[in-house]
């Protein structure tokens, strides 16, 4: 399946922590420093509490300017099989709990349509028999 390009700043398991357990919102004003400025003063502790990425995917030994570092690569576009729009409020463990419900729905409804698509394939089947 193909994936669209996305960015880690728009995904809601974009957080902050110093381990992906305790990591919580990064909300919607730092985010917009982020897009805007290209860095956070202190992003010491922004991570992808999904894991996708770690620490050493931010480091380049020639590079001193850390946050600017940062901020180009949670704006850079990437495909991830694991994001979920961010919704501002929700801390990464709340938006994992949104993705399991949206998961959830969404399965609930396709068996919904397919229990009804084979009920009236069973229903026109029956008449046309019975006729």
């Amino acid at each position: 399946m193909l994936r669209k390009q996305i960015r880690c700043i728009d995904c809601g398991f974009l957080g902050f922590g110093s381990s992906r357990s305790d990591s919580v919102e990064c909300p919607l004003k730092k985010r917009t420093i982020i897009i805007t400025e290209g860095a956070l003063r202190e992003p010491s502790y922004l991570n992808c509490a999904r894991g996708i990425w770690r620490e050493s995917d931010l480091l380049n030994k020639n590079v001193s300017d850390r946050p600017k570092v940062i901020g180009e690569f949670v704006n850079k576009g990437r495909k991830c099989p694991y994001f979920f729009q961010y919704r501002p409020g929700y801390s990464p463990a709340e938006h994992r709990e949104l993705e399991r419900e949206d998961k959830t729905h969404k399965l609930l409804t396709r068996n919904m349509l397919l229990a009804a698509v084979i009920g009236a394939g069973a229903a026109i089947l029956a008449r046309y028999l019975a006729g």
